[in-house]
């Protein structure tokens, strides 16, 4: 659990991993993205000697990881709670526990690994993308677990609803990577393991 620097009430949660910590950039694409670029390169240097070519098309690769890096990196900083002021904070935007209405939940399957990552949102802008587990360990330490539970527990957390469904009946059905408050906290104090079935239709 560390501490957030310069304010020893807050505590910050883990963060995926770069590669896997936009909803919209699962692993498969991220090396894509790289080789669109060297491909993208590749005509203005095609008659540069072999040396040239090489250094340049590394520095375009490298240029493209380290753009991804910030992109993700700045679109979605660490999460900090302040259990004294019953506050959330990510970046600049700072909202009340209780103003926390959804809470989605991002499986990045590798191999080996299935990434359980949860995304907070209020209904201002804040999104707070927090590592849930990986369905072998948990991310989060025991203190930082109960503190996020706690949150969760005073939070509004729904299902969201559609103005084609303002009852919610097919809520499920909606908004499939959602979850409810109850679901949420579960997800929290008991990660999944890589075996064990999801909290959201279909089941993975």
């Amino acid at each position: 659990m560390a501490r957030a620097s310069g304010d020893s009430d807050e505590v910050t949660l883990p963060r995926p991993a770069w590669w896997t910590s936009s909803p919209t950039l699962t692993p498969a694409l991220v090396p894509l993205l790289p080789l669109a670029a060297f491909n993208f390169t590749l005509p203005f240097v095609r008659d540069l000697p072999l040396g040239w070519i090489i250094a340049i098309m590394t520095a375009v690769l490298v240029g493209a990881l380290a753009l991804i890096w910030l992109i993700i990196r700045v679109r979605f900083p660490p999460a900090r709670l302040d259990p004294a002021t019953s506050t959330i904070r990510v970046g600049r935007r700072q909202a009340r526990y209780r103003d926390i209405s959804s809470a989605q939940l991002f499986v990045v399957p590798t191999r080996k690994r299935r990434g359980i990552n949860l995304l907070l949102r209020d209904g201002s802008g804040l999104r707070a993308l927090v590592r849930v587990g990986d369905g072998h360990e948990r991310a989060l330490s025991p203190d930082a677990a109960l503190l996020l539970q706690d949150m969760l527990r005073q939070s509004n957390v729904a299902i969201p609803t559609s103005t084609d469904d303002p009852t919610g009946k097919f809520a499920r059905y909606n908004f499939p990577d959602h979850l409810t408050k109850a679901d949420a906290i579960e997800l929290v104090e008991h990660p999944p393991t890589i075996g064990d079935e999801l909290p959201i239709p279909p089941r993975i």
